[in-house]
């Protein structure tokens, strides 16, 4: 297996410039302190100019270039295709008829998100929440150009429902709604995402590893049974879903979630503040996504991407927060997961980083290989 160490390279830059970012005092400005100008300069480069990584290129390349120049017609293009990314697509089209131009114009668009949340949750530690993000979110960067539009949005409406503005909630919510679908899952979490979970934590963590080490499938179980009682064009839908799932069963990952887990709960009580009590409990949902849905890869990386930045906020705060004789033993912790995350996700021919900068391979030869 070919590992890509070019990720790695970027993460280890970014920690080495969040080690001399910590360090500095306190300003009033602390947000243009030349370290994080610097990352956020790394990454929109890195990401920005990438080639063609991933898979999901395939279908966006092809996409961009064959949308109609009347909008009317670009709704027809492709089938199933919302109509915020149609709109968002064409409009950038008639200004800049360039696919890579595209790319790096909707990374900044990304970064300007991710600044808007990272300044005002994580302050000193925000370059932290770059080097989270590319281990665990960096799947949307390339291969979710529409999902992330949706996920980014989310978090961007969190703080209506301390608010209790459930106008823009819903505003910005049906916003992602017309980039991706799926958005409509966060429809509920006005309602119950910012009640206490601490008793239901440690159950559901434990519970979820118990799922994944015993291969139990009960989701599988769960769609089978559905579609048996249901009969007919439903059952043979059930079954061809559920044809050659696999689940990861017990890996370095799950031990590494199950970790997790216990460091949120045993931080649970220490954060007193609504905002950062939403993101952790989103943090369980994404543990819960990871654990339930084991043994359906589309909906375990899906559901599970859908939660995956709230731990852009809550791996950098736990170390902030947590108690100090756990705090070193965390920071390791946080570190090698990330490594490790990074090695995982970025391993194989598919993954192989190229940058415009220095030459990329074209989609035809990318795509044949």
């Amino acid at each position: 297996m070919v590992f890509n160490f070019q990720y790695i390279t970027l993460m280890l830059f970014l920690f080495f410039l969040f080690l001399i970012d910590v360090k500095q005092k306190e300003k009033m400005n602390y947000i243009h302190t030349l370290p994080k100008i610097i990352c956020v300069i790394a990454y929109i480069c890195f990401w920005g100019m990438r080639g063609f990584i991933g898979t999901d290129y395939s279908w966006y390349y092809p996409y961009f270039n064959n949308l109609s120049d009347r909008l009317l017609y670009a709704f027809d293009d492709i089938e199933r295709i919302e109509p915020g990314y149609v709109i968002y697509t064409y409009i950038f089209k008639q200004i800049w008829d360039n696919y890579y131009a595209f790319i790096f114009f909707s990374t900044c668009l990304n970064v300007a998100f991710m600044h808007v949340l990272f300044k005002n949750l994580l302050k000193r530690y925000y370059i932290f929440g770059y080097i989270v993000f590319i281990a665990f979110c960096a799947n949307a960067e390339f291969n979710n150009l529409r999902n992330i539009r949706a996920i980014l949005l989310f978090f961007i409406s969190i703080e209506s429902i301390i608010k209790k503005d459930w106008k823009s909630f819903l505003a910005l919510n049906l916003l992602g709604m017309s980039f991706h679908s799926t958005a409509i899952f966060y429809l509920p979490f006005y309602f119950i995402i910012n009640r206490n979970w601490k008793r239901i934590i440690l159950p559901l963590i434990f519970i979820g590893f118990i799922f994944v080490i015993l291969k139990l499938n009960v989701f599988t179980k769960l769609i089978l049974f559905t579609g048996q009682m249901l009969g007919g064009v439903y059952e043979a839908s059930a079954v061809l879903f559920t044809d050659n799932n696999e689940d990861v069963g017990f890996t370095l990952g799950a031990i590494m979630r199950l970790l997790l887990g216990f460091f949120l709960w045993l931080s649970y009580d220490r954060i007193k503040e609504p905002l950062y009590r939403i993101y952790i409990n989103l943090a369980v949902c994404y543990l819960f996504c990871f654990a339930f849905f084991n043994e359906i890869p589309v909906f375990r990386l899906r559901f599970s991407l859908m939660f995956a930045f709230s731990l852009c906020i809550m791996v950098p705060y736990v170390s902030i927060i947590i108690q100090e004789k756990y705090r070193r033993f965390f920071l390791l912790f946080a570190f090698l997961s990330c490594m490790s995350q990074a090695l995982v996700n970025f391993q194989g021919d598919l993954f192989r980083y190229d940058n415009l900068l220095f030459g990329i391979e074209s989609y035809e030869r990318r795509l044949n290989k």
